[in-house]
Parts: C-alpha cells; sequence; structure tokens
C-alpha cells in the first residue's frame, strides 16, 4: 500500500494532501462525511489527472454510491474501523469484481473480473471506497508507464506501481495498493515521495 506519511490531526482536515489518520479522525468528529470526501478527490482527479495519467480505470458512479452507503452507516453509529469512507486507488493487476483487468497492456482485452481480489474483499469489508485502477507498467515489470512524476513532469514516478505512487503524490487519492517483486513498491514511493508499507 502506497499512502502519505502520517501527520498530526489538524483543524479544517479533509483537503487531498491529508494523511489516513488525518482522514479518519475528521470523519469520526464529524467535520467531513465519506461523500464529501470523495467527490473533493473526484474533482482533484478531474483536475490533475489529464497531466499525470495516473489512472486506467475510474469508477465515479459506485464509489459515490459506496460513499452514500458509509455516510449513512456512520451518521447511524456503525464505524468499520479506520478505513471506513477512505477512498482508494487498486493497482491495475488487482482484481475488482466488474472492473477491467488490463495489467498494464493495452493489447489485452480481458473480460471484466468475475470477483475480488482478497485484499479487496477485505478492503470492502473495512468500508473502504473503490474508486478505480491506477497504472502499472506492463505486467508490472515492462516498458515505461505513462504516468509522470508530480514533483517533475520530466522524470518518471518510478515502477511497476506508477500510478499509484503518482496518485498518492499529488493528492488524488489518499491511499492506493500496489504489489511488489522486486522493488515495485518501495521505488515509486520513493520516487515521488510517499510513504510504502511492504508485507513481509
Amino acid at each position: 500500500m502506497l499512502c502519505l506519511p502520517f501527520l498530526h490531526p489538524r483543524k479544517n482536515a479533509g483537503t487531498p494532501m491529508d494523511s489516513i489518520q488525518t482522514l479518519y479522525q475528521s470523519i469520526k468528529q464529524g467535520s467531513t462525511t465519506p461523500l464529501n470526501l470523495l467527490d473533493k478527490y473526484l474533482d482533484r482527479i478531474k483536475q490533475i489527472d489529464p497531466i499525470i495519467n495516473a489512472w486506467e480505470f475510474l469508477d465515479p458512479q459506485q464509489a459515490r454510491s459506496d460513499a452514500i452507503i458509509a455516510t449513512k452507516e456512520i451518521a447511524s453509529g456503525l464505524h468499520r474501523g479506520k478505513l471506513h469512507g477512505i477512498p482508494f486507488g487498486v493497482k491495475d493487476i488487482i482484481d475488482v469484481n466488474d472492473w477491467p483487468t488490463r495489467a498494464g497492456c493495452m493489447s489485452w482485452t480481458r473480460s471484466l473480473a468475475r470477483q475480488d481480489a482478497a485484499i479487496i474483499t477485505k478492503l470492502r469489508k473495512a468500508g473502504a471506497i473503490l474508486v478505480g485502477k491506477t497504472v502499472t507498467t506492463a505486467y508490472a515489470s515492462f516498458d515505461p508507464p505513462p504516468t509522470r512524476n508530480p514533483w517533475n513532469l520530466q522524470k518518471t514516478p518510478g515502477g511497476s506501481s506508477s500510478g499509484s505512487a503518482a496518485a498518492v503524490a499529488s493528492g488524488m487519492i489518499p491511499a492506493a495498493l500496489g504489489t511488489q517483486t522486486g522493488g515495485s513498491i518501495t521505488r515509486p514511493a520513493s520516487y515521488c515521495g510517499v510513504a510504502a508499507i511492504k508485507p513481509t
């Protein structure tokens, strides 16, 4: 997973550059809702992604539907944990039911995924809001990505979890899933200046 480094909760939270912890506190305290939060990120994606190219696929309609449910649950007193209502991106080699998985290969015309990957099932159970698929290098290994580094558009964001790192670094999403065999999470996190969590 790639995310912004932990920052202590501050006043007027709910901006695109807040950490998961800050956003969680903001939702818990009622100063924002999952739906309001999601709409801010969707607006940011619309403004920034034509420049950064971090997203392969977006499903704003389903994300808003899920955010409405999360908002109602939290308002009723149901809290699923610190990811409840938090928007997430998913690297485009991880299956999400009814979403395409192209693995960074545009010639691959695979049909829509028929089920969620295990990590997606866990995120849904935790109440996370899935926004879309982030760009990966081809098969998480080959070819440079179209994604640009938010800090310098002439530089690479690193790979293979390129879109995940760039989306987080540019404030388009607070967290995104990546995968790693040989540096595919830690390298783009380093290049883009975000935190990386790689379970062993």
